[in-house]
């Protein structure tokens, strides 16, 4: 069973630090970066399956990012990358967590610390 003490000491946090990221304190202010090392640590020790979420707490919502590049040459590929991207969305949607759509890459590499996850959708060529 994960304990605080050992997220904390394997992300270099404090454990106050982590104690309140994973009781998802509303006031607790702290970077992308940070928030991303706290909950991988937290999910390689397997804290989410050793720990019982209290009722009364809002759950932590991932964010992801879908890149969405489709050239839009041809109407049944257009409809098809349609239905991908919004069967997407659905499923992150029921999953509890948040997805924001970028259709370009120097978007979502500026903003890359901000996801825990990306997704890639479309046959239109990738270029910086």
């Amino acid at each position: 069973m994960a304990t605080i003490k050992e997220i904390a000491k394997k992300s270099g946090y404090s454990p106050a630090t982590v104690s309140r990221l994973l009781n998802n304190d509303q006031n607790l202010s702290i970077s992308p970066s940070t928030r991303n090392k706290i909950m991988t640590v937290a999910n390689e020790l397997g804290y989410w399956n050793s720990h019982k979420k209290n009722s009364q707490q809002q759950p932590i919502r991932p964010n992801l990012a879908l890149l969405y590049r489709v050239s839009g040459k041809e109407q049944l590929q257009d409809e098809y990358f349609a239905f991908l991207r919004n069967a997407i969305i659905k499923e992150v949607d029921e999953a509890g967590a948040q997805i924001e759509i970028f259709s370009n890459i120097k978007d979502l590499i500026a903003a890359a610390d901000s996801f825990q996850g990306f997704i890639g959708v479309g046959t239109d060529r990738v270029t910086q």
